[in-house]
């Protein structure tokens, strides 16, 4: 274990084990409460024309876990890498261009609630599937 008297490690002891315990109880609040409708795009705007205010709390508690992960990953890292270096970068590194990818996302998902609001479930389906598989460097990530 890391000796926090002798050494400083970012993000620390409390940012560290908080995050570790929040972010997953934050990211699973957001998938339960969405999981009454499918997942795939159309559902989920569809979902969002019917009941703006359950999916927008469901996708900000989604995010909000997706940004304090980012804590736990660090801590976790460290902790894997007394032992096993080559393991913690790899594996810390994989899974933070991960959370940034996904949280990049996020942003694409508020705009296309953005224009269900605007120009209606249909048309923002509609443009949405037209630029589905748009390629965008984050999509290089898991």
């Amino acid at each position: 274990m890391l000796d926090s008297a002798n050494v400083f490690w970012f993000p620390g002891r409390w940012l560290g084990g908080i995050s570790l315990i929040i972010a997953p109880l934050l990211l699973l609040t957001g998938i339960i409460l969405r999981s009454q409708f499918h997942f795939f795009f159309p559902d989920q705007l569809a979902a969002y024309n019917k009941h703006p205010e359950l999916i927008s709390i469901a996708y900000s508690f989604f995010v909000m876990g997706n940004i304090l992960l980012f804590p736990a990953i660090i801590t976790i890292s460290t902790h894997v890498g007394l032992k096993r270096p080559v393991w913690a970068v790899i594996g810390g590194g994989m899974v933070m261009f991960g959370l940034f990818a996904r949280t990049f996302y996020a942003g694409v998902d508020h705009l296309s609630f953005q224009l269900v609001k605007q120009e209606g479930v249909e048309q923002a389906t509609k443009i949405i599937a037209a630029t589905y598989g748009a390629f965008y460097i984050t999509s290089i990530f898991p």
